[in-house]
């Protein structure tokens, strides 16, 4: 029973709702298994696998080399050769066997020499056979693979005489071994001579390792283990001489029947399996279970099968292969064998063992030289594999190269729910999490319109709210918004957290970076965001990659040092790794000696181009340097000093404590393979942690890597290194993308969960296996940075041309694509990823959506093939083959109109039957609909479009459950008729003796009588006898009515039919048992008559008429089986095999509303979702009541208007116009550049006779003053009319950090002054006093209050577009008073409340009034105001958490001081690349002159002619279709000769995505167990060579409790700000990784311009 409370505790006790407990998430020991951890049971499936493969790897092995001994054994003389044991010991164990056969066969005969021969002449013709396949295969994928791939030079003349050379001493000695020396020795030696293939290898590294085995003399010479020893048993003019394989009568005893044959064929069959699953087993990284050891036991295996009591049951071996070891030679023999066979391990299989492979590694990087062998498989193996040992080089290259890999993960956002912001970053966090690998990752976020002045957006807050609950570290007390760099950028606002997760050797994190984009400093949309990462990427943070010393990319041992202080391991230069700590508390490398001639030295490994330095103290001491030079050399032999612009030496500016890195950007880059820090002054010792930041002198981008990402994705860590694992594969792949899901709920959301699904399962995977995926989208897909600098310059352009709009701005994903691909580049899909994202759930945003996608795609397939056959597209994958089948595909989707209308056509006469004029009067009709649509999305607004299509899509969805009806009405039909077919066959069947006695029985008649004949082929009486005879046999059971048969000919008894010949048995008295026998025997001449009369019979029944059901049956029926087995492959997503019937239902409003729908709207430039409109704006077009005005204007001068004004964008084409965030920011006016210029810290003015965005004219005009760096309201120039009102103060206080302006500061000062005082009295007259007023006007508006100039509402709409947003406080006032000053209406307090509104209850009434009538009594008439106060009651509401915690977040950004990155010298670099990015691309005055009326206009023309081209083609397949459907002699088996031929084409063509889609599942199987880790236990570790997981670094924080002075502050990141800056707020921990590329370091003295981006 608890305790009650003592008295007096009362009044301490503070109640903690549980209510106001946050969700927190779980700490990751309460989790579990870690997010994308495998499951236990997975890594023991994988075991498993891996030993049943590594048996099978085994058997084939052990059985090629078998077969191979076997085979050879053939080619032995009987007894005229070998020697004389061996033969004695055939004599006793094979005489007795050939004795027994011959007592057994009762034939002793001796076979000649000649056969003997022959024999032999054919097992030589096998053995050449079984050495040529191999080889045969190799020459077969060369040619495949590189003979007609325009990018496979023609090697060099040396290398193919060397190689020619090489070849042909390779072939000699195989020749030699297999038809000299292995049949003239034992089996037991031929298994020995095996291992001797690998005695160079063994000498080599006999003597490399200076291991002395085999030194030991011994009884037995192995010379014989040599090809020079053992061409003695042959000379080389008869080797492989014979051309055996050019006799023909070998071929005649090539059979099975040969002894040799099944040898031969069980030595091609499991050399060729071995080889296969061998390399399988080292691509899926099973290489030790899979390919080491079966290889190593496989001569252990084949040399215990050769003990007679296993030998004897192998069936297929040679009868002397079974021979016990001789006892004379059986201890050498083992011993050499077992010798060999030790000393291989160590000198080969113990290398490859201990040589790790990456993912789906392909064939090339794994073995020396294609192929294999059908003699010594496993030795070949062995030796063709690449090992650490023979190829070092490639695994330490391989190493760094993956643990230096940097991967951007770039993420374009605008405005994403919460939900799905939630969804994004949820997935950030547990790739964070999970950073404890061989890759780095860092996380970007570009916000499209995410602030405005320097202040955040509304969508930006909501961004940061979410980030406070799915990215806070549930162990770090202080708030992750509080731990924000935010810096003021070219482009907006830069915000930038180190996240950091765990501690200890679970400590992980990752940078992460929000850039929010002001839309009128850049411009807008995905594309345009797309282009900033990518820059970013290729021209700035590719230049300052660390270079392996904190990731430990540098060995131990290529880090030197002259002195060492002690014997203790802390103080060694392996230790000098940046942020290393060490396991005994201190870290780094302490020189023995304190003197000025110490160093320390750095071994890169390859020439690399190094930008800057970063230092460290030690770890744990107070021993640091103060001053150091830099030395640089290619050969560590002769070095140079680092020398500035007057060549003198650079004295570097070192630490000033231990732990805080200091970091110095080179400003002249040094290309170098050494690096040596040799310190001039330090503190107490010389000591020093150090990295080194830099590129790869020959290939910039190796390491880089885009995860291009949208903000509303789904995905695992572990997808994302899959993805990684594919790039890393294969160098000429550009991109992979993965599988994505739809999201959401819904019909609509069903019907996309079926159209994603076929399309990746079949479309997306067609592509990847036949030549190159050609989109993968920005939503869930990496980017190789090579193949996006390939690309950039023609992605970054403008759009000039209506057919460049299609493919630039409504598909920027698939053009990007598109281009790579033209540039060479393949691009593949992975089923292994998956990630998951919203779809559509509204039908409008999602007929939108398709709005941009189809066309887009229909012009870039266009694109692609105008430009593969105008020769530039210089693709190895583009084949003439893939485009065919992309040709195919397009005219499909031109035709599936008019294809869908004819299925609904005769699926609606299959129900209510046809006329007489057939289906023509269905099509028709539902061609009259469409068209009809088709023209009301011509002329009506979409929302008037998007209705008629809702109604459409719910006719027609009934109309398809009449067609279903009636094709299951056709199948159940077809069955039936099936059915009655099989019933009359079996029927028919029945013979004619059993149809006689069935008859005899019936009647009475007694015993029946059978007989089955053949007949003559010339008829005559005598052959009537003979045939009689011959049917009756020996008993002659007919002979009773014989005679009456006899006495005619067989043309005679053609003439009579059964009736008449049989009639007179039925007269005589009755006889029924002749009747039945006279009818028997007739109808058995007819019978027989009928099958050699070849003339007069008809034509066997071909294949399509012999079919059992309507073609259209077996079509669909066929179909619905591929889709069951598809779903089958794809286990985990076989039920969305169900919504297949939504998709079904809806295929006239997916191919024919939705195309037209987007064919005719291709004019609107908006993007169709995610977006909030602007209120007034008609969209997308007229309505029909303008459409008729303009009609009547047309016919009438009468009702036209006088003025002859330009038509607007309305009246040339369905344009839509965007929202306030992305409607004309790509066009500006020339003062946009001075307000950018001042605002990103230019203390120069701008000319007197440019404006700024508020500024003023003439003389005595005073600029409105600028915000400051912290977006404070400093002052207000005063207007004509005085400062600002006073009633307006209240709201301009409220609307915090936002700049209120007056009217007549807002009017362009280039205006007059006649002009400008006309307009401000316009704006004042109907309430728009200032800038709070004017924001969100629009052209409607301004034409309200008088403004009708089209000129003068562009200039003011794009003035207007600059406004900071205006936002109203949407919480509870206390009173009436308060709400109005609130949204600075104060002047109308006394109105209110005489009228009776003065409490909150009196507020809370507003909401259900009548509010236009409620403002007319009170007379307010103002237009602004009735705004203002009518949003302002729609937007009052209670608090709720959404709106809670965006103001608790605004609160908090108000806190986190704004630097100016221009300002800011650590930064510099970075505002100059983004500076020049913005002028040069980014700027939306670039567009200001562009011919944008003349891009509609061609867009206008372009859909024209789309519209013309598509009614065509569909009217012209209607035409085709139905016509041939009534000129019944043309058609094949009763259908359409041309709707036979499109289901054959489009069967071939499902056919063919089949089985593209089966073998991509096989490669995702593969793909799936190679991801898959083994059990720990059974993890083979190695030195240098990387584990998969890299070192951790620990690291000790601070704690967190700490009270910290005023002068004091945390350790920073190393490019964390300088301790300034951190006044206000705690420093961020240090960075686990150490570097972060887009912070800067901590104390920068002496800082230079990084030479990279000066200009010429």
């Amino acid at each position: 029973m608890a305790s009650l409370p003592q008295q007096g505790a009362s009044s301490s006790y503070e109640p903690a709702l549980t209510v106001n407990v946050k969700p927190t998430s779980k700490s990751r020991a309460g989790r579990g298994k870690a997010v994308g951890e495998t499951g236990m049971h997975l890594k023991f499936l994988k075991l498993v696998l891996s030993i049943l493969l590594g048996m099978v790897v085994l058997a084939c092995l052990s059985l090629s080399q078998l077969s191979a001994i076997s085979l050879v054994r053939y080619l032995r003389p009987n007894v005229a050769e070998g020697n004389v044991t061996e033969r004695n010991f055939m004599e006793r164990n094979v005489t007795e066997e050939n004795a027994t056969e011959r007592n057994a066969t009762g034939r002793c005969e001796a076979v000649s020499d000649s056969s003997d021969e022959l024999d032999r002449d054919v097992t030589t013709l096998m053995v050449v056979y079984m050495l040529m396949l191999p080889y045969g295969v190799s020459l077969l994928r060369s040619l495949w693979n590189g003979a007609f791939q325009d990018s496979v030079p023609w090697p060099h003349p040396k290398a193919f005489l060397v190689g020619a050379f090489l070849s042909i001493c390779e072939v000699t000695g195989l020749c030699v071994l297999t038809l000299r020396v292995m049949p003239s020795v034992t089996p037991a030696l031929s298994v020995v001579l095996s291992n001797g293939i690998l005695f160079v290898s063994i000498t080599s590294q006999c003597i490399e390792q200076t291991i002395g085995l085999c030194k030991q003399k011994k009884k037995r010479n192995l010379s014989v283990l040599l090809i020079p020893e053992a061409m003695k048993f042959a000379g080389l003019t008869d080797v492989c001489s014979s051309w055996v394989w050019t006799r023909a009568e070998l071929y005649a005893k090539f059979t099975m029947q040969h002894q040799a044959t099944v040898s031969f064929v069980v030595n091609v069959t499991a050399s060729f399996v071995g080889y296969i699953l061998a390399w399988t087993a080292c691509s899926i990284r099973m290489g030790f279970f899979g390919f080491a050891l079966p290889a190593f036991l496989s001569t252990v295996v084949t040399g215990a099968i050769f003990t007679n009591q296993i030998c004897t049951t192998v069936t297929f071996l040679h009868r002397d292969t079974c021979l016990m070891f001789m006892e004379e030679d059986f201890m050498w023999d083992v011993g050499i064998g077992l010798g060999l066979l030790l000393i291989q391990f160590f000198t080969t299989t113990w290398f490859v063992m201990r040589s790790p492979t990456i993912v789906m590694e392909q064939e090339a990087q794994l073995f020396w030289l294609p192929g294999y062998n059908s003699v010594f498989p496993a030795q070949w193996l062995l030796l063709s594999r690449k090992n650490r040992n023979t190829k070092g080089e490639d695994f330490t290259t391989r190493r760094k190269t993956k643990q230096n890999t940097h991967v951007y993960i770039c993420t374009t956002m605008y405005h994403e729910s919460e939900r799905e912001m939630e969804q994004l970053l949820t997935s950030l966090r547990a790739l964070a999490e999970n950073q404890v690998g061989e890759r780095t990752f860092e996380s970007h976020i570009f916000f499209d319109g995410g602030c405005r002045q320097g202040q955040p957006s509304q969508w930006a807050l909501q961004l940061f709210s979410v980030m406070g609950r799915t990215l806070q570290d549930d162990n770090d007390p202080e708030d992750i918004l509080q731990q924000c760099t935010r810096y003021k950028t070219p482009y907006g606002l830069q915000l930038q957290w180190n996240l950091r997760y765990g501690s200890g050797d679970a400590a992980s994190g990752m940078d992460f970076t929000v850039h929010l984009k002001d839309n009128v400093l850049v411009k807008n949309k995905k594309r345009w965001s797309q282009v900033m990462y990518m820059s970013y990427t290729l021209d700035y943070a590719a230049y300052f990659h660390p270079l392996g010393m904190a990731s430990k990319v540098i060995a131990d041992t290529d880090v030197r040092a002259t002195s060492t202080y002690g014997n203790d391991g802390s103080h060694g230069p392996h230790q000098a790794r940046l942020n290393a700590v060490g396991t005994g508390g201190t870290a780094g490398w302490t020189a023995g000696d304190s003197d000025i001639h110490q160093s320390l030295q750095i071994y890169l490994g390859e020439d690399m181009v190094v930008t800057g330095v970063v230092t460290q103290g030690k770890h744990g001491c107070e021993e640091w340097v103060t001053r150091y030079h830099l030395y640089y050399s290619q050969d560590s032999e002769s070095w140079e000093s680092y020398r500035d612009k007057h060549n003198k030496p650079v004295a570097f500016e070192g630490n000033f404590d231990s732990d805080t890195p200091v970091q110095h950007i080179l400003e002249t880059p040094i290309r170098a393979r050494y690096i040596s820090f040799n310190p001039v002054s330090w503190k107490d010792r010389i000591s020093m942690r150090v990295e080194l930041l830099g590129y790869c002198a020959t290939d910039l981008d190796r390491d880089s890597y885009i995860l291009a990402t949208d903000a509303d994705i789904k995905f695992s860590p572990q997808s994302a290194k899959a993805l990684m694992e594919i790039m890393s594969t294969d160098p000429s792949v550009g991109a992979v993308c993965a599988r994505t899901h739809p999201l959401g709920s819904g019909p609509m959301v069903w019907y996309q969960v079926f159209d994603y699904a076929i399309g990746h399962w079949f479309q997306k995977v067609a592509n990847s296996v036949l030549g190159t995926v050609l989109c993968c989208p920005g939503c869930f897909s990496v980017y190789r940075c090579k193949a996006v600098r390939d690309t950039l310059a023609t992605y970054a352009s403008t759009v000039s041309k209506g057919e460049e709009f299609l493919t630039k701005d409504m598909g920027e994903d698939r053009w990007l694509c598109t281009l790579m691909v033209e540039k060479g580049w393949r691009l593949e899909y992975t089923a292994v990823s998956e990630d998951s994202t919203y779809c559509p759930e509204e039908f409008d945003e999602f007929f939108n959506q398709r709005r941009r996608w189809i066309p887009s795609t229909i012009a870039n397939q266009l694109e692609l093939i105008r430009k593969w056959g105008g020769g530039q597209v210089k693709s190895d994958y583009v084949s003439k083959f893939f485009i065919m089948y992309q040709g195919f595909l397009l005219f499909s989707s031109m035709i599936g109109p008019s294809t869908v209308i004819l299925i609904m056509a005769a699926g609606l006469e299959l129900v209510v039957g046809s006329g007489e004029n057939g289906i023509l009067p269905t099509v028709i009709m539902f061609s009259l609909i469409f068209i009809g649509y088709g023209v009301l999305c011509l002329y009506a607004k979409q929302d008037t479009q998007l209705k008629w299509a809702k109604v459409l899509t719910m006719v027609f969805m009934v109309v398809m459950v009449i067609v279903l009806i009636g094709q299951a009405r056709e199948m159940v039909t077809a069955f039936q008729d099936l059915d009655a077919s099989l019933k009359q066959q079996n029927a028919n069947h029945i013979s004619d003796a059993l149809k006689s006695c069935l008859d005899c029985e019936n009647i009475g008649c007694g015993d029946c009588k059978t007989l089955t004949c053949d007949g003559p082929l010339e008829w005559s009486k005598d052959n009537v006898s003979t045939w009689l005879k011959e049917c009756f046999g020996p008993d002659d059971q007919f002979r009773n009515i014989s005679g009456h048969f006899t006495q005619y000919s067989g043309f005679q008894l053609s003439l009579f039919d059964e009736q008449t010949l049989c009639d007179v048995f039925a007269m005589q008295n009755g006889d029924p048992a002749k009747e039945r026998d006279c009818k028997l025997i007739f109808r058995e001449f007819v019978k027989i008559r009928d099958e050699n009369a070849a003339v007069t019979s008809p034509p066997p029944p071909t294949i399509l008429n012999r079919l059992p059901l309507p073609m259209s049956v077996i079509y669909f029926l066929s179909l619905a089986a591929l889709y069951l087995l598809t779903a089958l492959l794809h286990p985990s997503e076989f039920l969305k095999l169900l919504y297949g019937f939504v998709y079904l239902l809806s295929l006239p409003s997916g191919y024919i509303l939705m195309t037209i729908y987007s064919v005719c709207n291709m004019t609107d430039r908006s993007w169709g979702t995610r977006e909030i409109k602007v209120p007034g704006v008609a969209v997308g077009g007229k309505s029909v009541i303008e459409v008729i005005s303009n009609l009547c204007r047309t016919l009438c001068s009468c009702c036209r208007r006088e003025d002859t004004k330009q038509p607007s964008v309305e009246e040339i084409s369905n344009y839509d116009v965007d929202d306030e965030e992305t409607v004309g920011s790509e066009s500006g006016s020339e003062d946009e550049q001075s307000e950018s210029q001042s605002q990103l810290g230019d203390v120069k003015q701008a000319p007197a006779n440019k404006s700024s965005l508020y500024g003023g004219s003439g003389k005595g005009s005073v600029r409105g003053h600028r915000p400051s760096i912290h977006g404070t309201l400093q002052g207000h120039r005063p207007s004509i009319h005085g400062t600002l009102r006073g009633h307006h103060r209240m709201f301009a206080r409220r609307v915090s950090q936002q700049l209120i302006h007056d009217v007549s500061d807002f009017l362009p000062s280039q205006w007059p002054a006649e002009l400008r005082q006309k307009y401000e009295k316009k704006f004042r007259e109907h309430g728009y006093e200032n800038t709070s007023f004017i924001f969100g006007m629009t052209n409607k508006d301004l034409e309200v209050i008088g403004i009708t100039k089209k000129l003068h509402q562009n200039v003011l709409m794009k003035e207007i577009k600059k406004l900071p947003e205006s936002e109203l406080d949407d919480t509870i006032p206390e009173n009436c008073r308060q709400w109005l000053e609130s949204i600075g209406m104060e002047e109308y307090i006394n109105s209110f409340e005489t009228y009776g509104i003065i409490s909150k209850d009196h507020l809370a009434s507003l909401k259900s009034t009548d509010v236009d009538d409620l403002l007319n009594e009170l007379k307010i008439t103002k237009m602004a105001h009735i705004k203002r106060i009518t949003n302002a009651i729609k937007k009052m509401k209670s608090p709720e958490e959404t709106g809670r915690r965006i103001h608790l977040v605004k609160s908090i950004m108000k806190k986190v001081k704004t630097i100016i990155m221009q300002h800011d010298s650590t930064r510099s670099l970075e505002f100059k690349f983004w500076d020049k990015l913005r002028q040069e691309c980014l700027d939306p005055e670039i567009a200001l002159f562009s011919t944008d009326t003349d891009i509609r206009t061609q867009l206008v023309q372009l859909r024209n002619s789309w519209i013309r081209v598509l009614l065509v083609l569909n009217v012209m397949w209607i035409t085709l279709i139905v016509s041939l459907t009534y000129v019944q002699q043309l058609n094949v088996l009763g259908n359409n000769p041309l709707s036979m031929l499109s289901l054959l084409v489009f069967g071939v063509l499902q056919l063919l995505q089949f089985l593209t889609m089966v073998y991509h599942r096989m490669r995702t199987l593969l793909h799936y167990l190679a991801r898959l880790p083994y059990p720990a236990s059974f993890t083979m570790r190695t030195k240098g060579t990387g584990s998969g997981r890299a070192d951790v670094i620990e690291i000790e924080y601070p704690d967190a409790d700490a009270d910290l002075s005023p002068g004091a502050y945390r350790r920073p990141s190393l490019f964390a700000l300088p301790p300034p800056t951190l006044a206000a707020g705690r420093a961020r921990r240090p960075s686990l990784f150490g570097l972060l590329r887009h912070e800067q370091p901590q104390h920068w003295p002496g800082a230079r311009t990084n030479p990279v981006y000066e200009e010429d």
